[in-house]
């Protein structure tokens, strides 16, 4: 409901616009990209409504020198404040901003009151009713109370937050006395009283008739003073009560209340707006008081506090006693590491996440920690920063410090987004955090922090914690809620102890050294095929302790490049505790030379009888091969283990009569005690990925595949126009979309090709779209009804589809000028899917690429031919071998994260600072799983407790007995035990009871209120009506646009609350001099109205500027400077391969990749 002043009709289309452009300034902030923009747009709002009230009438000639003297140096004060205010002194910015904002509102109040002759109504010119006077000053007690209030509570939250040695200082900590409620409960009797005085003061209003107005014209009483004196007595009872509330809080919980303010600061301007029946400031006062509400709801949130607890509403939460007779659990002891030990963790991380608290910035070290980020990610690291919605002194502020510190925002992330990822994070670095990284926030329910949100940094595999020093155990070693933190006892954690700024600007002058050399080693290689990551130089390697002898062979077969080993990797392996023995010549097809890897610390032998001798584990790529007549399974040490990828395993023979040679592999390996594991037989599991050999070779399979069908076929794949002529596009069919299927769409697509689909899967319809390519399938809805077994769907044998299917591929095959075919039925030839009747229908030129080796009738395994009619067919099935550079990297990569998780024995080491990881090695294969089929000997038979489950997927020999066929997993569903029994408190859960009786009070009290406007007010005062309806309504609309405010960008949010609560700059104006003003009382009024104009101008200009200075800190990573040419790109994941099966794969946890899961029938992808 707009209301319209006579003669003024185009202020409210002002109004409206200046609303429109506050909303589209809020609803800018949900991201970094479009804040600077919704920035621009408040501060259009607030020109276009200050313009627009400077031109109304009610603000004559003579009040324009007043507001320009007024506004203009404040506006400039304020400004010069916003952009030299450090960073870190923000939340004492936005506090003082809160005071000036409440005070304004307050003023306004004062000079309502004493302006006698504030009896008219703007909108009609007639004078108030004594229903809109009582209106207008209730709302007048409202200002000056939430105004007063907000005003003295952020003044001394800003003393409060102010340092040690500034001289208006005020200690951090609570404080009390006794009859301290008892004095709040008398000062609000007295507030209460105060306002029961003004009215009876001011009541009965004095109403006469006037000549040219239809209603009684109605004003209070002109000469008391007494309701004067009352009214400041009311400011100083509200400040009083204000100050005495935040002195008692802690300034641990200071954050809160400053939100709180922030939010009182909007109230206090919706009052004003009331008071003077002006829309805008009760529409941009909700959104403000939106805005502090939902931030002071985030901030105890995470904190898991009551913010009435906070306030002093509710008395303090009685903490349990704990039993003296109670005996403490011994944690074990801290570990404490140097420098140069967190440096090795460093480098052998490749996922890290950093999880900074205010401590970073009370330390100034934000820009050093800033600095060891990007220098990670020039060495290829994967970089991410963790914010605790408490991390900072208000939400958001740990964003911006950050942002200046030049960390670019699209890797720094919630603790909601990145929770979950910690437990495949290989470090997390804790720097000035403490209570927002606890553990027994989840683990004992008597701690004041339990069920408190927390980064779970203890979740990933090492955790390096800064502090300055090490509390003993039972002490809280500082912190906000003084609770007791066990992360420096946990099994990975390492304390490094230190002040935070001269121990990560150590950190980051040596990874920077470091990336240098990075760089520099790249610029410089020429061609070399393979290009070292930063590693130490062999002299550190070699004085590297080992204890496990590991073995690389060469791989015989003459048709395979590939080899297990690359320089990176054997120096993560030695990193581990393995000493490197190497065949001689085994990465010389891949381009890795002797040379390469003896600077790495491997020993390269020539003799194979040497090489074996002591080994504990011996690693390659093919299944064992012969060597003179002699299997390499005989020349390993008994009760070692053996890890490569065996042969294709029948699941129907049997150890009497084996049928392949893999079998007998495997009973070789079982006689002689040698622990076999198959990498194709890595689970289909999350967790596995890094490991997931089979994935990482299709993948190359599928891209090669790709390369092979454009060069054979011999033009552009892309479609264009040219001077010489048109071409069009090349049409590609690919029949089967698993990992090497998906790859192969991909690449086409980008060679500019038309790309077609199929598969026996209804997850590939949204896969193959994701990647631009077209699925096509006869039957889309038996395709959608298929059933699947094993983690893999089953395809439909029946007549009736097998002759759908087969007049598919005759409708699609002459139309293609590629097909590249990957259906493979493990254990079993691939499944013919182009008959030689379909390959006759095809162009000349057209081009079959048979990955699989077998999925057209005419294909020759191995062989590349043409056939009479020009087609031609491609069997090659060893593309990841023909691209050995990328392959063996992967690969190489794939066997140090297995390796890395078999290290893991709980009698041995975590990490290699005090002694080596392989001490920890070890095959644990037992995993929760059932073996149904009785008929087959399996050493898996029975129910087996929890173990690794990768391991216990690969194992395919160990102790002298035989663990294949390997039946699926048992899904297990157990929850964690908690201390004492318990688990913490689920968020936003009540008891159905309480939740029905809190909406029933709720429904009634907005019925009575309902009624009391329509039946009390609304005949009187229709115009207090709309504005009530106006504020609902803001309020509503304020809470859905903050509520979409990115958690990063919550302390702009604040400032820019700041800004938009100056509106009461309007009130001001109108009180400086108008038309109705008496000119020879209106001295007080225009002085109070000056005041609060210069206050309100503070806040506009100084929230805008700097609102506008942190957003510019922003920057996401490819507008942060670039590293170096030659260096690697920030954010490029060249450390270890993790290999997702494709864009936008759902991996499925319950699944695995055993062959031996899959019916016979049933057709898989590669």
């Amino acid at each position: 409901m707009v209301q319209v002043i006579d003669g003024q009709e185009w202020l409210a289309v002002v109004y409206i616009v200046a609303t429109v452009l506050f909303i589209m300034a809020l609803r800018g902030l949900a991201h970094e990209t479009t804040a600077k923009a919704g920035t621009v747009h408040g501060m259009l709002g607030m020109a276009i409504a200050i313009g627009g009230t400077m031109g109304t009438e009610f603000v004559e000639d003579d009040a324009y020198w007043i507001i320009v003297v007024a506004v203009i140096p404040a506006a400039i004060g304020g400004v010069v404040y916003a952009y030299t205010v450090e960073t870190d002194r923000l939340p004492e910015l936005v506090g003082l901003f809160n005071a000036f904002g409440g005070l304004a509102a307050a003023l306004e109040g004062e000079a309502i009151y004493v302006d006698r002759f504030a009896k008219f109504s703007i909108y009609t010119g007639q004078g108030l009713t004594k229903v809109d006077l009582a209106i207008q000053l209730t709302v007048a007690f409202l200002s000056v109370i939430i105004g007063m209030m907000t005003f003295a509570g952020s003044l001394v939250a800003v003393a409060k937050l102010l340092p040690w040695n500034h001289p208006f200082h005020i200690a951090s900590k609570s404080y009390t006395f006794p009859g301290r409620n008892a004095v709040m409960i008398a000062l609000c009797l007295g507030i209460v009283g105060v306002c029961i005085g003004v009215y009876i003061v001011d009541y009965p209003f004095s109403c006469n008739s006037v000549a040219g107005f239809d209603v009684l014209q109605c004003s209070r009483d002109k000469n008391s003073s007494t309701g004067t004196a009352l009214m400041i007595v009311l400011a100083i009872l509200s400040a009083a009560v204000a100050t005495l509330n935040t002195l008692g809080v802690s300034g641990s919980d200071m954050a809160v209340v400053i939100a709180v303010l922030n939010s009182g600061s909007g109230w206090g301007g919706v009052a004003a707006g009331f008071m003077i029946s002006n829309e805008l400031m009760v529409v941009t006062g909700a959104f403000v008081g939106a805005s502090g509400a939902i931030l002071a709801y985030v901030m105890c949130d995470a904190m898991n506090l009551d913010i009435l607890r906070v306030l002093g509403v509710k008395p303090p939460k009685v903490q349990k006693a704990r039993d003296p007779n109670a005996v403490e659990e011994v944690l074990p002891d801290p570990v404490v590491v140097q420098i140069q030990q967190a440096v090795a963790l460093m480098r052998s991380a490749n996922d890290i996440i950093i999880a900074p608290g205010y401590g970073m910035a009370a330390g100034g070290a934000q820009v050093v920690v800033g600095q060891l980020a990007e220098n990670l990610r020039r060495l290829g690291k994967t970089v991410r920063f963790a914010i605790h919605p408490v991390a900072g002194r208000l939400p958001g502020h740990m964003n911006i410090l950050l942002a200046e510190a030049n960390v670019p925002y699209d890797i720094v992330m919630s603790m909601e987004e990145i929770n979950k990822d910690f437990k495949s994070a290989d470090l997390a670095i804790c720097v000035g955090a403490w209570d927002t990284v606890n553990p027994v926030a989840a683990e004992d329910p008597d701690s004041p922090v339990y069920g408190m949100p927390m980064c779970r940094v203890w979740e990933a595999k090492n955790c390096v914690v800064n502090k300055r020093s090490l509390p003993k155990q039972g002490q809280s070693g500082g912190g906000f809620s003084g609770a007791n933190n066990t992360l420096p006892h946990k099994e990975g954690t390492r304390m490094l102890l230190g002040d935070a700024k001269g121990i990560f600007s150590e950190l980051a002058s040596i990874m920077g050294a470091e990336a240098d050399q990075a760089g520099s080693s790249s610029a410089t290689s020429g061609n070399t095929a393979v290009v070292l990551d930063v590693m130490e130089s062999e002299e550190e390697l070699q004085a590297l302790p080992v204890c496990k002898k590991l073995v690389v062979l060469r791989e015989s077969e003459d048709n395979e490049n590939r080899c297990a080993i690359t320089p990176k990797a054997a120096c993560n392996l030695r990193k581990l505790g393995f000493d490197v023995y190497a065949e001689a010549g085994v990465g010389e097809r891949a381009q890795i030379s002797d040379a390469q890897l003896s600077a790495a610390a491997v020993t390269i032998v020539s003799s194979v009888q040497d090489l074996m001798d002591g080994a504990d584990v011996t690693i390659k790529v093919n299944p064992p091969a012969n060597r003179g007549g002699v299997s390499e399974l005989s020349l390993v040490p008994e009760q070692s283990v053996f890890i490569s990828f065996v042969g294709t395993l029948d699941r129907f023979e049997t150890e009497v009569k084996p049928k392949t040679e893999a079998l007998k592999d495997l009973q070789l390996a079982r006689d002689r005690n040698v622990t076999l594991l198959g990498m194709q037989f890595v689970p289909r599991i999350s967790r596995a990925q890094k490991c997931d050999a089979l994935s990482t070779f299709a993948k190359l399979a599928g891209h090669r595949a790709s390369l092979e069908g454009a060069v054979r076929y011999g033009r552009v794949m892309a479609g264009e126009i040219t001077a010489a002529g048109k071409n069009h596009p090349a049409v590609v069919f690919v029949a089967g979309c698993g990992v090497a299927g998906l790859e192969a769409v991909a690449s086409c697509r980008k060679l500019g090709a038309i790309v077609r689909a199929t598969d026996v899967r209804m997850d590939a319809v949204e896969q193959v779209a994701s990647v631009g390519g077209e699925f096509v399938h006869p039957d889309m809805e038996a395709l959608a009804n298929a059933k699947e077994e094993g983690g893999y769907a089953k395809p439909d044998f029946s007549a009736e589809g097998q002759a759908k299917t087969a007049a598919m591929y005759t409708e699609q095959v002459p139309q293609c000028d590629v097909i590249i075919t990957t259906a493979a039925i493990p254990g079993r030839p691939p499944p013919v899917l182009l008959t030689a009747t379909m390959v006759k229908t095809m162009k000349p030129g057209s081009v079959i690429i048979d990955i699989a080796g077998g999925n057209c009738e005419l294909t020759r395994k191995g062989e590349a031919f043409t056939t009479a009619n020009g087609v031609t067919i491609v069997g090659y099935t060893d593309y990841p071998s023909r691209m050995a550079v990328q392959a063996s990297e992967f690969y190489a990569s794939n066997l140090v994260n297995l390796l890395e998780d078999m290290c893991g024995h709980p009698d041995g080491a975590k990490t290699v600072v005090e002694e080596p990881a392989a001490k920890g090695f070890w095959v644990n294969m037992e995993i929760t799983r059932e073996q149904s089929d009785t008929t087959i000997e399996s050493y898996s038979k029975g129910s087996y407790a929890t173990g690794d489950d990768i391991m216990a997927g690969m194992v395919l020999t160990k102790g002298g007995k035989l663990d294949y066929p390997k039946p699926p997993p048992k899904s297990l569903s157990v929850a964690p035990k908690k201390k004492g029994g318990s688990t913490p408190p689920e968020k936003g859960t009540a008891p159905a009871s309480s939740s029905l009786g809190t909406q029933i009070f709720l429904w009634l009290l907005g019925l009575f209120c309902a009624v009391v406007l329509a039946v009390v007010i609304a005949p009187d005062s229709p115009l207090f009506v709309g504005n009530v309806m106006i504020f609902v309504l803001s309020s509503v609309l304020g809470y859905c646009l903050v509520a979409g405010v990115k958690p990063s960008l919550h302390t702009p949010l604040m400032s820019m609350s700041n800004a938009i609560s100056g509106i009461v700059i309007l009130g001001g104006m109108l009180q400086i001099q108008g038309e109705y003003l008496d000119k020879e009382d209106g001295n007080p009024t225009q002085i109070l109205g000056a005041l609060a104009s210069a206050v309100s101008a503070i806040n506009v200009a100084g929230g805008f500027a700097v609102t506008f200075r942190m957003l510019a800190m922003f920057k996401s990573s490819d507008k942060v400077q670039k590293a170096p040419k030659g260096m690697a790109a920030p954010g490029a994941d060249t450390g270890k391969a993790k290999f997702l099966p494709h864009n936008g794969l759902k991996n499925d946890s319950t699944t695995t990749n055993n062959p031996t899961e899959i019916p016979m029938a049933q057709v898989s992808q590669i």
